[in-house]
């Protein structure tokens, strides 16, 4: 048997901004990996893989890691 827990978040303003620049960065960046996949189809015909699209990433992983801090569970998103 699993159970679920339900946990209700009460922040601040301060973290309610520090929660949406988070999510807004994984936003950005999971858009900019799905439009990646898609050119990459379009030119080549062929599907984007995961350790591929990792190696072409690390050029605007700078971008996205200058801009803000990114959690590690949302790192993990996108390397599994």
């Amino acid at each position: 048997m699993q159970r679920t827990y339900k946990y209700r978040l009460y922040p601040n303003k301060e973290q309610i901004r520090k929660f949406e620049q988070i999510l807004n960065t994984c936003r950005h960046l999971y858009n900019n990996a799905l439009t990646q996949r898609k050119e990459y189809y379009q030119e080549n015909k062929k599907g984007l893989f995961r350790i591929k699209q990792q190696k072409l990433l690390k050029e605007r992983r700078k971008i996205f890691v200058s801009k803000l801090f990114i959690p590690k569970s949302c790192k993990m998103f996108f390397l599994e």
